[in-house]
């Protein structure tokens, strides 16, 4: 399958979820990194509803705090840096996905935050609950706040 076959069957498939995923970046950094971790740590992390299989939705108040967010900081930060290389120093077999990529999580649309999440599913096996989290986070902390130094903000952020 091509890179262009791969990101339309990825949008295509997602274009439901969009929203609920995007309205993942709403919500609390902390909160994010908790829920990041407890679904990291579920036996059965990559299972969910096929209403939600992004797995959007919990309980506040069923988050664990301390440790939890701590170890969602760090799955972060290690999916950061894969990201980060494949986006801002890809090999020449990964530029057009990436430009292609790129491109779709900049648009207007909201589906960038499904897009990316699909595309971490593809690309490093993260399952639908993480990745989901996963590309909130990345589109709330890093993509969000500058486009015209994207990578330079990024790389920043991955060294302190």
């Amino acid at each position: 399958m091509s890179s262009d076959d791969l990101l339309r069957s990825l949008a295509e498939k997602h274009a439901g979820e969009a929203s609920r995923v995007s309205s993942l970046v709403s919500k609390p950094e902390n909160e994010l990194y908790a829920l990041l971790a407890s679904r990291a740590l579920e036996p059965d992390s990559g299972v969910g509803s096929a209403d939600d299989r992004f797995r959007t939705v919990y309980d506040v108040d069923d988050l664990q705090r301390g440790p939890a967010v701590e170890l969602g900081k760090r799955i972060f930060t290690r999916c950061s840096r894969a990201t980060h290389d494949f986006c801002c120093a890809p090999g020449d077999e990964d530029k057009k996905l990436r430009d292609q990529m790129l491109n779709a999580i900049f648009s207007k649309d909201g589906g960038g935050v499904a897009l990316l999440a699909g595309g971490l599913v593809a690309a490093f096996g993260l399952s639908p609950a993480i990745a989901a989290l996963v590309a909130a986070l990345l589109v709330k902390i890093i993509i969000a706040p500058t486009t015209a130094e994207i990578c330079s903000a990024w790389g920043a952020s991955l060294r302190s």
